[in-house]
């Protein structure tokens, strides 16, 4: 079943590249190090030499925490916390090459250092659904660390075990796995750190992992890894702990996952090349297109906002640019959509559900199965134009793929929900 979906939905997808129109967002002249969107407030934080940015994006305000001519402030990792609006980590660089983090309750006017690490700089920081909060170093003299936080980041505790002197990056897919990436491939732990299994099996032997990312294949079955990974010899893909298929010959500093609004549909993916392209896939990686065009500078990160389903790449020193719908290719302004869209997702044991409404009026927002069968209701009656957000917490149900939709007068849209147990 999922097999037939799959290649029905590649087909679908496979026509509609075309060159991306890039739109300018900002910060051109600021020397950027990463990008981070936080989905659940609608906001995009870049990492600097000197601090970082945030952009407020139903606002289009940008907020500057730069400490100006300052050494040691640089930031490679920005995290946030779901259910505290004004809580950053950042994850930064000494003068000492020691990587360190801080938190801020503010977003960033005043901000606090919690744990300086013994390893070098902080690579990445991570968190899902409510749960505890990870982060990775590179190697200094001393091998990186792996920290773990159960209170969003005010303090921090090492976890060991698994094997890795430098650590490139996290992915937390939603269902309690955690994948490490590094010097030493990729591991997985199920246990919060206390076992680990490596997943390097067919991955070309001696290369260390520059980038992972958890990408849905598609159909109603989900796989065990469904892992995206960067060596220097390409991109391959894993659907099964072990096994890789090369999709790209091409060493890569970013992947990311590019969800398809078509029902049960794969991901599409977009990567940032060590080579400064940016190149997308609408076919689950089995063909790229170059989309870097007349994009100005050099591409270094690149993220997925749901506010505006678009494609965001960071450039060293000429901003930030975007392409608004990416995968849809039709752009539209998100103030006057009719939009539904979820965070996490994938997830467990909650996702939250942002709906936008272009007018007031009768409104439903109904969970089906993949049979079609409805398992929750959680809108049925008037609704005021505007956005609102509700938290679906599916007690009772199994792993699998569901369908949020949304109706209105304005029309009827939907989104893809993955749930991970």
């Amino acid at each position: 079943m999922r097999r037939l979906v799959l290649a029905t939905a590649l087909l679908l997808l496979a026509a509609t590249a075309a060159a991306l129109d890039w739109e300018y967002v900002g910060m051109d002249g600021v020397s950027a190090t990463t990008i981070t969107v936080d989905p659940l407030h609608d906001r995009v934080f870049v990492g600097t030499y000197e601090g970082f940015h945030y952009l407020d994006l139903p606002t289009d305000t940008w907020t500057e925490r730069d400490w100006e001519d300052w050494i040691g402030r640089q930031v490679y990792a920005v995290d946030f916390a779901d259910d505290l609006p004004g809580r950053v980590i950042t994850g930064r660089e000494n003068a000492w090459f020691k990587g360190y983090l801080e938190v801020s309750d503010d977003l960033g006017a005043t901000e606090t250092f919690v744990y300086e690490s013994t390893g070098g700089r902080v690579t990445d920081i991570m968190h899902a659904d409510l749960s505890d909060h990870w982060a990775c170093t590179w190697s200094d003299v001393a091998p990186g660390e792996l920290l773990r936080s159960a209170d969003a980041g005010v303090s921090w505790s090492t976890v060991g075990g698994h094997g890795f002197s430098a650590m490139t990056d996290l992915e937390l897919p939603g269902s309690g796995e955690l994948y490490v990436a590094g010097d030493a491939g990729v591991k997985w732990t199920h246990d919060d750190g206390a076992t680990w299994e490596s997943l390097n099996g067919d991955l070309p032997a001696g290369q260390g992992v520059y980038c992972i990312c958890y990408a849905y294949a598609g159909g109603d079955v989900l796989t065990p890894t469904s892992l995206f990974a960067s060596v220097d010899a390409g991109v391959y893909f894993s659907e099964t702990p072990g096994d890789w298929t090369p999709m790209l010959t091409t060493s890569c500093r970013r992947l990311v996952s590019l969800p398809v609004p078509v029902y049960l549909a794969p991901d599409a993916l977009a990567a940032v090349t060590w080579d400064g392209r940016v190149l997308v896939s609408r076919n689950f990686g089995g063909s790229w297109d170059d989309e870097t065009g007349i994009l100005p500078g050099t591409p270094i990160d690149a993220a997925y906002c749901p506010y505006d389903r678009g494609l965001y790449v960071l450039t060293s020193t000429r901003g930030l640019y975007r392409f608004r719908n990416v995968v849809t290719e039709t752009p539209s302004a998100p103030a006057a959509r009719l939009a539904v869209d979820a965070w996490p997702n994938p997830f467990n044991p909650s996702t939250t559900l942002r709906i936008e409404l272009p007018a007031a009026g009768p409104t439903t927002l109904r969970i089906h199965d993949v049979q079609g069968r409805t398992v929750a209701t959680l809108l049925d009656g008037a609704q005021p134009a505007g956005e609102r957000r509700l938290v679906w917490r599916p007690d009772g149900l199994p792993s699998g793929v569901y369908l949020a939709r949304l109706s209105s007068a304005s029309g009827d849209v939907s989104t893809r929900l993955i749930l991970l147990k």
